[in-house]
Protein backbone atom coordinates (compact mmCIF):
# COMPACT_ATOMS: atom_id res chain seq x y z
CA UNK A 1 0.00 0.00 0.00
CA UNK A 2 3.13 2.38 1.07
CA UNK A 3 4.16 2.05 -2.68
CA UNK A 4 0.83 2.89 -3.94
CA UNK A 5 0.23 6.09 -1.94
CA UNK A 6 3.39 7.40 -3.17
CA UNK A 7 2.97 6.85 -6.75
CA UNK A 8 -0.61 8.68 -6.03
CA UNK A 9 1.55 11.82 -4.01
CA UNK A 10 4.11 11.91 -7.00
CA UNK A 11 1.37 13.13 -9.71
CA UNK A 12 -0.09 15.17 -7.22
CA UNK A 13 2.71 16.77 -6.12
CA UNK A 14 2.44 20.69 -5.77
CA UNK A 15 3.85 22.46 -9.36
CA UNK A 16 5.55 25.80 -10.06
CA UNK A 17 7.01 27.57 -12.70
CA UNK A 18 9.94 25.90 -15.11
CA UNK A 19 13.71 27.24 -15.02
CA UNK A 20 16.62 25.78 -16.50
CA UNK A 21 17.66 22.75 -14.27
CA UNK A 22 20.43 22.58 -12.04
CA UNK A 23 22.94 19.80 -11.28
CA UNK A 24 22.06 17.54 -7.86
CA UNK A 25 24.30 18.62 -5.69
CA UNK A 26 25.86 16.68 -2.60
CA UNK A 27 27.23 18.06 -0.38
CA UNK A 28 26.76 17.40 3.73
CA UNK A 29 24.05 18.81 5.61
CA UNK A 30 24.70 19.60 8.97
CA UNK A 31 23.33 17.72 12.18
CA UNK A 32 19.42 18.76 12.45
CA UNK A 33 18.35 19.90 9.08
CA UNK A 34 19.94 21.46 5.96
CA UNK A 35 21.49 24.94 5.47
CA UNK A 36 19.05 25.66 2.54
CA UNK A 37 16.01 24.20 0.63
CA UNK A 38 18.07 23.01 -2.21
CA UNK A 39 20.22 21.12 0.35
CA UNK A 40 17.29 19.53 2.18
CA UNK A 41 16.20 18.02 -1.44
CA UNK A 42 19.53 17.03 -2.17
CA UNK A 43 20.34 15.45 1.10
CA UNK A 44 16.98 13.28 0.77
CA UNK A 45 18.03 11.97 -2.85
CA UNK A 46 21.46 11.66 -0.94
CA UNK A 47 20.11 9.52 1.69
CA UNK A 48 17.45 7.65 -0.52
CA UNK A 49 21.07 6.77 -2.71
CA UNK A 50 23.00 5.78 0.41
CA UNK A 51 19.80 4.48 2.30
CA UNK A 52 21.02 6.35 5.00
CA UNK A 53 18.25 6.25 7.62
CA UNK A 54 19.31 8.76 10.24
CA UNK A 55 20.39 11.24 7.42
CA UNK A 56 16.25 11.06 6.05
CA UNK A 57 15.09 11.36 9.30
CA UNK A 58 17.11 14.39 9.66
CA UNK A 59 15.75 15.92 6.62
CA UNK A 60 11.66 15.26 7.41
CA UNK A 61 9.51 17.05 9.84
CA UNK A 62 9.45 14.27 11.59
CA UNK A 63 6.53 15.05 13.72
CA UNK A 64 4.43 14.70 10.87
CA UNK A 65 5.50 10.67 10.33
CA UNK A 66 2.49 10.02 13.16
CA UNK A 67 0.07 10.96 9.97
CA UNK A 68 2.29 9.05 7.61
CA UNK A 69 1.67 5.76 9.77
CA UNK A 70 -1.89 6.42 10.45
CA UNK A 71 -2.64 6.84 6.84
CA UNK A 72 -0.74 3.43 6.04
CA UNK A 73 -3.10 1.82 8.62
CA UNK A 74 -1.16 1.18 11.46
CA UNK A 75 -2.88 1.93 15.16
CA UNK A 76 -2.93 4.70 17.39
CA UNK A 77 0.12 3.23 19.74
CA UNK A 78 2.28 2.59 15.90
CA UNK A 79 1.97 6.54 15.46
CA UNK A 80 3.03 7.65 18.45
CA UNK A 81 5.93 5.05 18.13
CA UNK A 82 6.55 6.62 14.37
CA UNK A 83 7.03 10.20 17.19
CA UNK A 84 9.63 8.39 19.20
CA UNK A 85 11.65 5.40 18.84
CA UNK A 86 10.47 4.19 15.76
CA UNK A 87 10.90 7.61 13.34
CA UNK A 88 14.21 6.85 12.03
CA UNK A 89 12.38 3.30 10.63
CA UNK A 90 9.41 5.23 9.28
CA UNK A 91 10.75 7.58 7.73
CA UNK A 92 13.43 5.55 5.55
CA UNK A 93 10.71 3.43 4.12
CA UNK A 94 8.45 6.56 3.23
CA UNK A 95 11.28 7.73 1.01
CA UNK A 96 12.22 4.20 0.34
CA UNK A 97 8.40 4.08 -0.85
CA UNK A 98 8.76 7.12 -2.67
CA UNK A 99 12.00 6.14 -4.94
CA UNK A 100 9.75 3.43 -5.96
CA UNK A 101 7.16 5.10 -6.95
CA UNK A 102 9.18 7.41 -9.09
CA UNK A 103 10.80 4.06 -10.42
CA UNK A 104 7.19 2.65 -11.45
CA UNK A 105 5.49 5.99 -12.14
CA UNK A 106 8.17 7.19 -14.63
CA UNK A 107 10.96 4.12 -15.53
CA UNK A 108 13.52 6.30 -13.85
CA UNK A 109 15.52 6.52 -10.14
CA UNK A 110 16.32 9.49 -8.12
CA UNK A 111 19.40 10.18 -9.13
CA UNK A 112 18.35 11.46 -12.38
CA UNK A 113 16.23 14.59 -10.19
CA UNK A 114 17.32 18.07 -11.02
CA UNK A 115 16.84 20.68 -9.03
CA UNK A 116 14.85 23.68 -10.13
CA UNK A 117 13.85 27.32 -8.67
CA UNK A 118 13.25 28.08 -5.28
CA UNK A 119 10.52 30.46 -4.04
CA UNK A 120 10.40 31.37 -0.37
CA UNK A 121 7.30 31.68 1.11
CA UNK A 122 6.40 33.21 4.43
CA UNK A 123 3.32 32.03 6.81
CA UNK A 124 2.70 33.21 10.40
CA UNK A 125 5.51 31.71 12.73
CA UNK A 126 7.32 30.19 9.66
CA UNK A 127 9.22 30.15 6.59
CA UNK A 128 8.58 27.56 3.57
CA UNK A 129 10.40 27.45 0.24
CA UNK A 130 9.22 25.67 -2.79
CA UNK A 131 12.07 23.76 -4.36
CA UNK A 132 11.07 22.86 -7.98
CA UNK A 133 12.31 19.30 -8.90
CA UNK A 134 12.72 17.62 -12.39
CA UNK A 135 12.38 14.16 -13.60
CA UNK A 136 14.20 12.51 -16.38
CA UNK A 137 11.67 12.10 -19.36
CA UNK A 138 9.00 13.83 -17.47
CA UNK A 139 8.15 17.66 -18.55
CA UNK A 140 5.68 17.84 -15.76
CA UNK A 141 6.38 21.04 -13.27
CA UNK A 142 6.77 19.25 -9.74
CA UNK A 143 8.01 20.97 -6.26
CA UNK A 144 9.70 19.95 -2.96
CA UNK A 145 8.13 21.92 0.14
CA UNK A 146 10.84 22.72 2.64
CA UNK A 147 10.62 24.56 6.09
CA UNK A 148 13.47 26.02 8.02
CA UNK A 149 13.20 24.54 11.89
CA UNK A 150 16.14 24.18 13.40
CA UNK A 151 17.23 23.93 9.98
CA UNK A 152 15.16 23.46 6.58
CA UNK A 153 13.52 20.05 6.27
CA UNK A 154 10.84 18.62 4.04
CA UNK A 155 7.38 19.39 4.76
CA UNK A 156 5.77 15.86 3.59
CA UNK A 157 1.85 17.17 3.98
CA UNK A 158 2.60 20.52 1.97
CA UNK A 159 5.30 18.32 -0.47
CA UNK A 160 2.50 15.68 -0.96
CA UNK A 161 -0.58 16.77 -0.18
CA UNK A 162 -2.74 14.51 -2.38
CA UNK A 163 -1.44 12.04 -0.60
CA UNK A 164 -2.53 13.65 3.32
CA UNK A 165 -5.09 16.29 3.23
CA UNK A 166 -7.99 13.78 2.47
CA UNK A 167 -7.05 11.44 4.72
CA UNK A 168 -6.57 14.10 8.01
CA UNK A 169 -10.16 14.18 9.22
CA UNK A 170 -9.71 10.16 9.44
CA UNK A 171 -6.31 10.18 10.76
CA UNK A 172 -7.26 12.24 13.93
CA UNK A 173 -10.61 10.12 14.58
CA UNK A 174 -8.25 7.32 14.87
CA UNK A 175 -5.51 9.14 16.69
CA UNK A 176 -8.12 9.20 19.50
CA UNK A 177 -9.37 6.26 19.61
CA UNK A 178 -9.87 4.76 23.39
CA UNK A 179 -6.59 4.44 24.76
CA UNK A 180 -4.97 6.17 22.83
CA UNK A 181 -2.83 8.93 24.03
CA UNK A 182 -2.80 12.52 23.04
CA UNK A 183 0.48 12.82 21.57
CA UNK A 184 -0.77 11.63 18.47
CA UNK A 185 -4.16 13.70 17.98
CA UNK A 186 -1.86 16.45 19.36
CA UNK A 187 1.10 16.34 16.64
CA UNK A 188 -1.58 16.45 13.69
CA UNK A 189 -3.44 18.86 15.03
CA UNK A 190 0.31 20.77 14.75
CA UNK A 191 0.14 20.45 11.03
CA UNK A 192 -1.73 23.92 10.39
CA UNK A 193 1.18 25.76 9.75
CA UNK A 194 2.12 23.20 6.61
CA UNK A 195 -2.11 24.14 5.61
CA UNK A 196 -1.02 27.96 5.66
CA UNK A 197 1.73 26.83 3.72
CA UNK A 198 -0.64 25.33 1.37
CA UNK A 199 -3.04 28.23 1.27
CA UNK A 200 -0.43 30.75 -0.42
CA UNK A 201 1.51 27.85 -2.38
CA UNK A 202 -1.57 26.84 -3.90
CA UNK A 203 -2.98 23.42 -4.44
CA UNK A 204 -4.36 21.22 -7.52
CA UNK A 205 -7.83 22.20 -8.42
CA UNK A 206 -9.05 18.97 -6.93
CA UNK A 207 -7.31 19.12 -3.78
CA UNK A 208 -9.35 22.64 -2.93
CA UNK A 209 -11.95 21.12 -1.03
CA UNK A 210 -9.45 18.61 0.79
CA UNK A 211 -7.63 21.07 1.96
CA UNK A 212 -10.39 23.04 3.59
CA UNK A 213 -12.05 20.07 4.92
CA UNK A 214 -8.36 19.83 6.58
CA UNK A 215 -8.08 22.80 7.94
CA UNK A 216 -11.79 22.57 9.31
CA UNK A 217 -10.70 18.94 10.44
CA UNK A 218 -8.17 20.00 12.82
CA UNK A 219 -10.09 23.74 13.72
CA UNK A 220 -12.84 21.47 15.26
CA UNK A 221 -11.08 19.66 17.81
CA UNK A 222 -8.60 22.56 18.92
Amino acid sequence: MMRRLFIVALVLLAGCGGTPEQQVATPEPRAGGADSPELAVTSVLKGIGESDAALLESMTLTEQLALVALVEGATASEAEAALGFASEQVAAQFWSSFASGVEDFLGANVDGIRIGEVVTVDVPGARYARVEVMFTLDSADRSSVVTDRNGWRVDLIATFPGAFLPSIDVALERASSPGAGPAVTEAILDQSTSLDALDVIGVPAELADALVSAREAISSRR
